[in-house]
């Protein structure tokens, strides 16, 4: 389980949707708490709940995160798996400090340049005088992000709200999740 680093837990603002049925009408209700989060444990959780929900038991969790927390839009299975790896191995490489060692191939450096200029970059990267050599950063604001994917027990998790240090645990989480696909 992967709770914050050294074992310790804390606490997560999330904004959530609950939806419940009374009289076959649907009743939503907003609220935002603050809550303890395995984020590898909400990942699993959220992608049977998806792949249930969508009838696609075919869904891989590389696609699950292109469309639920990167937010890329290609209505192809494949694409979409193969812009979520290169934008984990991106967010991968920009926690580890590793930028300038992961873009020393061409391949790389393409993938790279077109991935922190996606929008799921935006509001999260400082790079200073080289984008080569970006870090997270939102400044005085929290890392967010905003799905209509995930969840935590019935509840939809419409926004997750991050301090710098929960956010490089949520990017090791998708990197542990996606790891889980070939076990």
């Amino acid at each position: 389980m992967l709770w914050a680093r050294g074992g310790g837990r804390s606490l997560y603002t999330i904004r959530c949707l609950y939806t419940s049925w009374e009289g076959g009408t649907a009743n939503y209700k907003r609220y935002e708490k603050e809550t303890e989060m395995n984020y590898v444990a909400m990942l699993e959780h959220s992608y049977k709940q998806t792949k249930a929900y969508q009838s696609d038991p075919w869904m891989e969790r590389l696609e699950f995160l292109a469309f639920h927390v990167f937010e890329f839009v290609t209505y192809e299975n494949i694409i979409s798996s193969l812009m979520a790896e290169k934008c984990l191995e991106v967010c991968k490489a920009i926690s580890d400090k590793t930028t300038y060692e992961y873009i020393k191939t061409k391949e790389n450096n393409t993938w790279y340049l077109l991935m922190v200029n996606m929008p799921f970059f935006q509001y999260k990267l400082n790079w200073g005088g080289s984008i080569r050599g970006a870090w997270w950063d939102c400044g005085p604001e929290k890392f967010v992000v905003e799905s209509c994917g995930l969840y935590e027990g019935y509840e939809q998790l419409l926004e997750i709200v991050f301090d710098e240090k929960q956010w490089t645990q949520f990017i090791e989480a998708m990197v542990e999740f996606t790891r889980r696909q070939y076990k």
